[in-house]
């Protein structure tokens, strides 16, 4: 049977065995993290690398940061804009600081020949795509009583129909293994905001999958 001090000796100990295999752990996982990024400087190159994505949308916000993203990861991204001339070229400029190449594309996804076209001359340039970002979006900041229905038609074609017209002519030039990734937008995840477009916004956001997902 053991003592009170036995006891307090034992639970000590125990207490200091467990910092100590904490200890190497974290030891090991850091050894772990170095040995992964040496293996990474000494071979240079990344999962993507040579690899070509195409991203809808990419001029501005997450589309944008997206293909800075895949560019620093040593990707061929090729990324449509609307209208954004000084943004798109500013993007392309940002990206294109490791050797890999980057184009800007005109195109609007709520037009399903725009988007098509775009898809076929980033299939033409680089011989295929391996990746799809489904990135573009739109949106009315004004009351649902004053949205046509020429702005109604656009919205769900940018911020619904898009994703299949994209992923449908994509998938023709992508070899197996191939990758296609929606964005949606959290405001999908709230309730109608009543008198504002967001009513609008939200069933459309619905019919794409929520946040973004990935399918092989």
């Amino acid at each position: 049977m053991l003592s009170f001090l036995d006891e307090e000796c034992l639970q000590i100990m125990t207490r200091n065995l467990e910092s100590l295999s904490d200890l190497f752990s974290e030891e090991r996982t850091n050894i772990m993290n170095q040995r992964r990024t040496k293996n990474k400087e000494a071979t240079g190159m990344s999962c993507l690398s040579g690899k070509v994505a195409l991203v809808t949308g990419g001029s501005r916000g997450i589309g944008a940061g997206i293909v800075k993203r895949l560019a620093r990861e040593n990707a061929d991204v090729a990324f449509t804009f609307l209208k954004e001339n000084k943004a798109a070229d500013s993007v392309v400029e940002e990206a294109s600081v490791n050797g890999n190449r980057v184009i800007a594309i005109q195109a609007d996804s709520g037009s399903a020949r725009e988007l098509m076209d775009a898809v076929e001359k980033v299939a033409k340039e680089f011989g295929r795509i391996d990746i799809l970002v489904s990135s573009a979006g739109a949106f009315l900041f004004k009351p649902v009583d004053e949205v046509s229905d020429e702005e109604f038609d656009h919205m769900v074609a940018v911020d619904l129909k898009a994703a299949f017209i994209a992923s449908r002519s994509a998938l023709k030039h992508m070899r197996d293994g191939g990758r296609i990734v929606f964005v949606s937008s959290n405001i999908a995840d709230k309730k109608f905001l009543h008198g504002m477009s967001d009513a609008i916004l939200v069933p459309s956001k619905l019919g794409s999958p929520r946040g973004t997902n990935c399918f092989c």
